[in-house]
Parts: C-alpha cells; structure tokens; sequence
C-alpha cells in the first residue's frame, strides 16, 4: 500500500514554513493521484487492444460487447495492483510505483529544504525543481511505455487462451536483447513459455497463435562461437534480471550463450527434472539466492555430480563464481575426494567464531552463515589444486 502523504515523515524538524507545507499537503497528493488515474484510464483501452490484435490473429471477428466481461475483471485486478502500487512482473509484484512514490516524496522535500538552509535564490530552487521534473517525466514515459505493454499483451494472452490456441510463437521487437533474442522464432506451449511479454522495460517482442499443428520453430540455436566476454556479457544479462527476486531462478547456458534451461524454483532451491539434469555437463549454471548469500554446500555438490563447466550465484551484492583454472569440468570424483572434505574442515574450524557473534547479538544467524561460506570456499579454493572461486561486485 501507498502510504497517505504525511510531511512529518519527510520534514520532522519543521524547517519548512507552515504555509509551503500547505500547498505541498495539496499538490504532492495530486500529483501522485493524476498519475495514478492516467494509468487506470488508459487499462481499458490497451487490453482491448491487445484483444483486437488477437482476434485478427486468430481469423476471427472483433465484437468489443463479447469481452466486455474480461475487460472488466482486469480492470478490477489492474486498479488493485496500481492503488497497492505495484505491477506483476514475470509472476512476482514489484512494488515500483510505491517505492518511486517515496522517493519523490523525500527528493522534494530535500530540494525545498537545503534551498532554505543555504539561502538558496528561489530561482535557483525553482530551477532544480524544473530539472527534476524533467527527468521524472523522461522516466515516467518509459513506465508508461512498458504499462501499456503489459495491459495489451495481457489482453492477447487472455484471448488466445479463451480461444483455445495452446502454442505460441516468440516474435522478436524491434533492437531485441540478448536474453528475447534466444527465444525469436521459437514455438511455447504455456507452461514453457520463459516469461510473459514484456519480458522487461521497453521490451517489444510479441506472441503470435500457433494454429498449424505442424508448424515448426523458425530459428535454431546460435551456434556462433562467442569470444569470453561476449559469453560474460549474455550471463550478465540475466543475472541482472534476477538479482533481486524474492525466489530462486536459474539458467542454464551453452558455451554460445544459448538458454538451456529457464526455470523458477521456491525460496531457497530450484528442482530440476532428469532430462534437465542432464542437460548440465559441460554447461554453465546461475541462479540467484533471495537471501544474499554465496554458494551452498549443496550448489558445488550438484556442479561435480553433474559435470558443470561452471557455477554461478547472484546476490544484491553481485556474482560469485566456482570454476575449474584448466577449463575442465567439474567431476564426482573431485567432490568425493577433495572439494566435501576441506569445506567441511574449514566450516567446522570456523563455525564457534561466528556462533559466538550470533550469540553476541552482534550479527544475525542469516549473515554469519554468508560469511562464513564466504570465508570457506575462500580457503577450500586455495587447498583444492585447480580450483577458482572468484566474485564480481555489482551488475552492469
């Protein structure tokens, strides 16, 4: 939910005169309420568009009256979202609008502020007002963009699925990234599609209905061999998609940056089946961990059991990376015969130490284990001959 506008929240020590404060009291509220509305507004048009491209699809007569009903109980879901402030994105709610709404809110009262305490001309503060509403509009439009997006393509989708269409076709937009361009061409049923479109902001792929039985994919795997950086570069791309989801996600890339595998999992694991499984030797594996943390026990145990070339894990902090100096991969034996027992040894060497902080109250159960992992994998790679554990801070 939207907090309701209190000024003490931003001005606690009143340095704003009384009557400045009135007039804030009035126009940040209609500011943030005009905003609001031109999203909900818009909603009912967008999803009839998204249904009347559908319906030319399909081959079949556009009848605004026969999805009135489905116009009506978006719209109902889509306010909800807005007034909570936020959007569904790939399934998860991103509170977007609420947290810009904050922001603003303080920013404001920043630049109000320290033009007063600076003595600052008031064209001066009339100018950062001006400059700072410039960019929220240049921002704002790019929301818009992406809304309108969203609404029509959920009014497709809903068409297409009343319709009966079971697959669907990726259709690349125009300047398509890394990650929409490993799926241009490809055919989905639903529940394999990796993502509801837009897959990102400004993202403009489209799905068509895939009415011939016998319809094929029109485009393979990028065989294309990629130079590291230009591998390091469709990883990265990714792994900023998911850095900071609530619940696990992971991929799995060929040596030519190709999706193997897209799947979500829960809070804490992400459960592949045994055709996936086998789809990891000699593969690259990311995911992310919601609780900002390095790799488990468990995520190295699975690279040597499986034959990774390389693991990968995200966190808000960034990339912490387990590979092989040779470029070999991973292999059972190396777990069963080095990498479990010196983990191990130094988990248990440096265990009491951070027992004893939590005991302190000094630092929290959650970011002990963190470090301490840190710390293991740290002194397990310098132990196991040809093993590199290294982290990237940050995603571009």
């Amino acid at each position: 939910m939207i907090p309701d506008f209190n000024p003490n929240d931003y001005d606690p020590d009143s340095e704003i005169p009384d009557e400045l404060l009135a007039a804030l009291l009035i126009a940040i509220p209609t500011f943030e309420n005009a905003r609001m509305n031109t999203l909900i507004s818009g909603a009912s048009k967008n999803y009839l568009k998204g249904t009347k491209i559908a319906y030319e699809r399909l081959g079949e007569k556009f009848v605004s009256s026969e999805v009135k009903d489905d116009v009506y109980k978006f719209l109902k879901t889509y306010q909800a979202q807005i007034n909570e402030g936020y959007t569904v994105i790939q399934g998860e709610k991103v509170y977007w609008l609420r947290d810009r709404t904050l922001n603003e809110r303080q920013k404001i009262f920043d630049i109000v502020k320290n033009g007063i305490i600076e003595g600052t001309n008031p064209n001066v503060t009339k100018k950062e007002f001006q400059n700072y509403f410039k960019m929220q509009k240049s921002q704002a439009e790019a929301i818009a963009r992406t809304e309108t997006a969203y609404v029509q393509a959920r009014g497709r989708d809903d068409r297409y699925k009343q319709s009966g269409v079971k697959r669907v076709k990726w259709l690349l937009g125009k300047n398509p990234c890394p990650r929409c361009q490993n799926y241009g061409g490809h055919i989905f049923t639903w529940d394999s599609l990796p993502g509801e479109t837009p897959l990102h902001p400004r993202c403009t792929c489209d799905l068509a209905p895939v009415l011939d039985p016998n319809e094929k994919e029109t485009q393979t795997k990028d065989d294309t061999q990629k130079s590291p950086n230009e591998l390091e570069k469709i990883i990265r791309d990714y792994e900023t998609s998911i850095k900071d989801r609530t619940t696990e996600k992971a991929f799995v890339f060929d040596k030519n940056g190709n999706v193997l595998i897209n799947k979500a999992g829960n809070e804490d694991s992400v459960h592949f089946t045994k055709a996936e499984l086998k789809l990891l030797k000699g593969n690259i594996l990311t995911h992310n961990h919601p609780g900002e943390s390095p790799f488990s026990r468990e995520d190295i145990k699975l690279a040597c059991e499986k034959n990774l070339k390389e693991i990968r894990v995200i966190d808000k902090n960034g990339t912490y990376m387990m590979n092989l100096k040779d470029g070999s991969n991973f292999t059972k034996g190396l777990w069963d015969t080095k990498i479990s027992t010196t983990v191990d040894s130094h988990i248990n060497a440096l265990l009491p130490n951070y027992q004893r902080l939590i005991d302190q109250g000094k630092v929290d159960a959650w970011k002990a284990n963190s470090a301490m992992m840190n710390r293991a994998w740290t002194r397990t790679s310098k132990d196991v001959e040809n093993m590199e554990y290294s982290f990237i801070k940050g995603v571009e």
